[in-house]
């Protein structure tokens, strides 16, 4: 359910969006997806601080017993729920295509059926980039605390790393978008797409490695 949402909202919003700004597709698209990075960086402190506001540790075996703690992180679900919903509804009512006509500029579009799509080139460069990068990035996002709690037992200190993360990915969505409008969108893909398969590489074999 939460790929279903996520998908349906990133991609309405990136096509409208390129629909306002056919001219500078990648920055206007680095601005809108720089949000997902953002989310990050504003939240994962205000998270860390609802559910441990008194910076208990793990025990030996990596979990955290502490029964107020424990109690906390189901109103945790709801309350990013909340904020969620609230954010949707409110970014919905700004979403809307331009009202262009051929003299400003509008062009006609060319229908495509679904199997004629997916045989392009393009959509399996794109589908294989994003694989690659969502893979890892859901990995890391996810398990980065339970990995970094075996080292490092301040999970404030966790929760700033992933703050400073998150605002690193949303400055390189925009400079990535800046890259797209200057050598073009399938440069871009092309890089990305080897870009994503050495980041990968790097992070696997660092992570197996690096504390050894």
């Amino acid at each position: 359910m939460f790929s279903m949402g996520q998908g349906a909202g990133y991609t309405a919003v990136l096509i409208v969006v390129q629909k306002w700004f056919p001219h500078r597709i990648g920055l206007a698209s680095g601005v809108i997806i720089a949000g997902y990075g953002l989310t990050g960086f504003i939240f994962s402190p205000i998270e860390t601080k609802f559910i441990n506001p008194h910076n208990e540790k793990v025990n030996d075996d990596g979990y955290f017993t502490e029964e107020n703690l424990l109690k906390r992180i189901p109103y945790m679900f709801l309350l990013i729920g909340g904020v969620t919903i609230t954010m949707q509804i409110i970014g919905l009512t700004f979403v809307g295509s331009p009202r262009l006509t051929k003299e400003h500029g509008a062009k006609e579009e060319i229908p495509l059926k679904f199997i004629d799509v997916c045989k392009t080139s393009i959509v399996h460069i794109c589908f294989t980039t994003l694989i690659l990068n969502s893979t890892w990035y859901e990995i890391m996002s996810g398990l980065f605390k339970v990995y970094g709690e075996k080292f490092i037992s301040d999970d404030f200190f966790l929760s700033i790393v992933d703050s400073m993360c998150s605002a690193s990915n949303c400055i390189s969505r925009i400079i990535w978008g800046l890259i797209v409008d200057k050598v073009g969108r399938l440069s871009k893909v092309h890089g990305s797409f080897m870009h994503y398969r050495f980041n990968s590489y790097v992070d696997f074999t660092f992570s197996q490695t690096y504390w050894e």
